[in-house]
């Protein structure tokens, strides 16, 4: 049972999500109007609203935000009969906790509202664009809100998923964040790392095999093809995948069906299959190392994940939720210094976030004092400067005073963060400055 108060707001709001939300313990109040959400929540505590997309349509499409700013504490959650990408991203940008279809079965909604309840009556920070979007993944950034509202839509598809982007951008991450939306969240979750295993063990790792099929298989071992049986299997770095095993892959995406090594019995699947690759698999059809069949297979819905530089904005965040964990799991209690959050900010994170996420831990063992300095992070971060600005005294004009230098030298570094972030408050940020002086510096 689930003990909370909701609030609903539909003019068309369906019987059977009522009476499902108050069987669970809900007490539901209902309203049908725009004017009436607000009366009601300066009335009342809610710790659940339901919005109905159609009330945020033009003209009242900052009602979600007084929504917000009138019920901080409240998690806020749209339905909608024709849900979009788009929509998705937009409503998670303003602040609700989740989106997502009417047409979802009842109990689905139930549960999506129970997990807010707990969240919010357990004290935890109110919803926003910066809490995490869904199985874990932490982000401000447009590109990956449209990441996280692909998940809630391919989530309850059969569909094949194919994730793309540099190593280390959270593809693992994705696949289990799909998996957990979906309705076999409580079946296996299996993953296996294709480049990690030569052919012949990846086959047997894969499809399984009888005794004696080769040197070494004393007994029969079922595949991970079969453990995988009912939930999802992750198959990740998918290119490294030899020509045989290619074909493999192919019968068992377009039939469900596969052989152990070693034995024609064929045996029926019923698994997701999410794949994953750094290396663009359109590219490697070009170049005859990947099947052009298996590609329009695998590649059903393709969902790219920028890298790290892409979302500066990500940076801090992302920083502070390792550095959160890691002083938790070692009983620690430290903070970044000024100085090192603006190392962080300007680095490119060719390792993306798995780097920054090992750059917090050591971090974290190192640091002697109550706070992360310069010193604690590894050189290659320590010693960043800022894009453009490496030769930056080099060609300054002769007979200028320090002052001068200085000035010219601080508009230079400025104008390299506004290009470098596309944007002044976030050039700011990243600089350490808040946006008035930023604004006041270049108007000098």
């Amino acid at each position: 049972m689930i003990h909370g108060r909701l609030l609903i707001a539909d003019a068309d709001a369906s019987g059977s999500i009522t009476a499902a939300l108050e069987r669970a313990g809900c007490a539901v109040t209902i309203v049908n109007a725009p004017k009436q959400v607000l009366l009601r929540l300066c009335a009342s505590r809610f710790d659940v609203v339901l919005i109905d997309e159609q009330m945020l349509s033009p003209g009242r499409s900052d009602l979600l935000r007084q929504v917000r700013e009138n019920c901080p504490r409240a998690a806020v959650i749209v339905l909608s009969a024709q849900p979009t990408v788009d929509a998705a991203v937009n409503a998670m940008k303003q602040g609700a906790f989740d989106y997502f279809s009417k047409q979802r079965p009842c109990s689905e909604i139930v549960r999506i509202v129970q997990k807010a309840i707990f969240q919010q009556q357990d004290g935890s920070p109110g919803p926003g664009p910066a809490s995490e979007a869904l199985g874990g993944i932490l982000t401000n950034d447009e590109r990956m809100l449209k990441v996280v509202a692909m998940i809630k839509t391919v989530a309850d598809t059969p569909a094949t998923v194919l994730l793309s982007g540099p190593s280390g951008t959270g593809k693992s991450m994705v696949a289990r964040a799909i998996h957990a939306a979906s309705d076999r969240r409580d079946k296996p979750f299996i993953e296996v790392s294709c480049g990690a295993l030569s052919d012949t063990l990846l086959e047997s790792e894969l499809f399984g095999h009888t005794r004696g099929a080769f040197t070494g298989a004393v007994a029969d071992k079922p595949g991970r093809f079969v453990a995988a049986d009912g939930g999802t299997i992750f198959l990740d770095e998918i290119a490294s995948a030899s020509p045989h095993l290619q074909v493999r892959l192919l019968r068992v995406l377009q039939d469900r069906m596969l052989e152990p090594v070693g034995s024609h019995k064929t045996i029926n699947v019923d698994v997701r299959v999410i794949l994953a690759s750094h290396i663009d698999l359109a590219d490697e059809v070009q170049a005859g190392r990947f099947r052009q069949d298996l590609f329009y297979r695998v590649n059903v819905v393709n969902i790219s994940l920028p890298a790290l530089r892409e979302r500066p904005a990500d940076i801090e965040l992302l920083a502070s939720h390792f550095l959160e964990r890691y002083c938790r799991q070692m009983n620690r209690h430290v903070a970044f210094s000024a100085d090192a959050l603006v190392r962080l900010r300007r680095y490119d994170w060719p390792g993306n976030v798995r780097e920054l996420d090992n750059c917090v831990q050591r971090a974290v063992v190192l640091s002697a004092g109550a706070e992360i300095g310069v010193a604690d992070l590894p050189a290659a971060i320590a010693s960043v400067v800022p894009k453009g600005c490496e030769n930056i005294g080099d060609s300054l004009p002769r007979g200028m005073n320090l002052k001068q230098a200085l000035k010219q030298i601080e508009r230079r570094i400025i104008l390299g963060a506004v290009k470098q972030c596309g944007d002044r408050t976030k050039a700011a940020r990243m600089l350490g400055i808040d946006r008035v002086t930023l604004y006041k510096k270049l108007r000098k």
